[in-house]
């Protein structure tokens, strides 16, 4: 299970117990979470899309996450390295 930071960033559970606050007041504390307890506290499945073929001496890939029906998915972009064609003419 990940938790969902931003389009570039993810975080997998990692075995700490989780805690919720309410303000400054500790109001749960959970260890050795379920996977409902983990949903309780953000944290999602995470799809792995299939990486798309590309050129590496050519191309890099660009890797997003997106959160779809309650899922976190990658979504890859296959780019240019950039400068290439200055140097190559």
């Amino acid at each position: 299970m990940y938790l969902f930071i931003n389009k570039n960033n993810i975080q997998k559970y990692n075995g700490e117990v989780l805690k919720r606050f309410v303000g400054k007041k500790l109001v749960k504390t959970v260890a050795n979470p379920t996977d409902e307890e983990l949903r309780e506290f953000g944290y999602m499945k995470l799809i792995e899309s299939k990486e798309p073929e590309y050129d590496n001496e050519r191309q890099f890939l660009e890797c997003e996450y997106d959160v779809v029906d309650g899922v976190i998915q990658t979504q890859y972009t296959v780019c240019d390295l950039p400068g290439l064609d200055a140097a190559e003419g």
